[in-house]
């Protein structure tokens, strides 16, 4: 988990590359990754997934994870976001990464298959993602 994690940093870090970008290749990564895991361990880790992530190790990367997702979010948007917003635009990147990933792995897609998923998520969260913010708090009233 900490090398995947490591990898992860290494991308979000990078200068060169664009917000969507960084997106693609995240979850480029983690898709091929999840199923990896899902083709040698199968509903075995699912079990261990739901003992994990009770232990005070897990809760903590989860928290490191959550924080630097959320300072690329925050300089993914534009620079007056506010921060309810920028924190609801960080929960949908990473519902979206491991709820398409671990769909993408279930399914047992060929990687060419799995890769166009990482693309589609990279094209339709980030363009989009401060207007479709803006307009989640509006339809729904609720405060992001």
């Amino acid at each position: 988990m900490e090398a995947a994690w490591i990898k992860v940093q290494g991308i979000l870090d990078e200068k060169r590359w664009s917000p969507r970008h960084k997106v693609l290749r995240i979850a480029n990564f983690f898709f091929q990754a999840e199923s990896e895991e899902i083709a040698e361990m199968g509903s075995i880790l699912q079990e261990a997934e739901l003992y994990f992530a009770d232990q005070p190790e897990y809760r903590a990367m989860d928290t490191l994870v959550l924080n630097r997702f959320t300072r690329f979010v925050r300089e993914a948007l534009p620079r007056k976001t506010p921060r309810s917003r920028v924190k609801f635009g960080t929960q949908v990147l990473i519902t979206l990464l491991e709820s398409v990933g671990r769909s993408v792995a279930r399914r047992k897609l060929p990687r060419d298959a799995s890769l166009l998923f990482g693309q589609r998520l990279a094209q339709t969260w980030l363009p989009t993602s401060s207007a479709w913010i803006e307009g989640a708090t509006t339809e729904t009233g609720a405060s992001a």
